[in-house]
């Protein structure tokens, strides 16, 4: 198989989890609203601004993954015609900027995780509490993310290695 393929396949797969993370967050932001809406306990009201803001973050980004990634499709079967070896080679830096991501973004969700534990079960008061469940949920969605796209990018990482090789 040609390596534009195993790019394109990358990027279909980044738009599927920016669709579905997008998707999450509209619901996540539709529940907030009917929190502040419909509910009537001091502990209702007190999710409705948590979640529409996880909600927004969530649905701008997966907008974002989508649109930015459709025409990253584009461009990358432009550029690997015109140069693949250059092309494979931009990639190969680009994956490997991923890894240092991770190496933040695991370590950001448990604390996340675990300030949302803290707010949770150390206060009583409802906002507070609120704000835990959202952490909660944002540590969650972000190890997700982060498990899906570091395993592309280990398989991704390895085409390119092999794409490198001399034929």
């Amino acid at each position: 198989m040609d390596f534009i393929h195993y790019t394109l396949q990358w990027c279909k797969g980044e738009i599927l989890e920016a669709s579905l993370f997008g998707t999450a967050g509209l619901v996540i932001l539709l529940s907030g609203i009917a929190f502040g809406w419909f509910g009537s306990t001091p502990s209702a009201k007190a999710m409705m601004i948590p979640l529409i803001v996880l909600g927004t973050i969530g649905f701008t980004t997966g907008i974002f993954g989508v649109v930015n990634n459709t025409q990253r499709m584009t461009t990358f079967a432009e550029q690997y015609e015109a140069d693949p070896a250059g092309f494979i080679a931009e990639e190969k830096q680009r994956v490997e900027g991923f890894e240092k991501i991770f190496r933040i973004t695991y370590p950001l969700a448990v604390a996340f995780a675990l300030g949302g534990l803290a707010l949770f079960f150390l206060f009583s008061n409802a906002h507070l509490q609120a704000i835990g469940i959202a952490l909660m949920m944002l540590s969650v969605q972000g190890l997700i993310i982060d498990m899906f796209a570091a395993e592309r990018g280990e398989i991704y990482y390895k085409h390119i290695l092999e794409a490198q090789q001399p034929a």
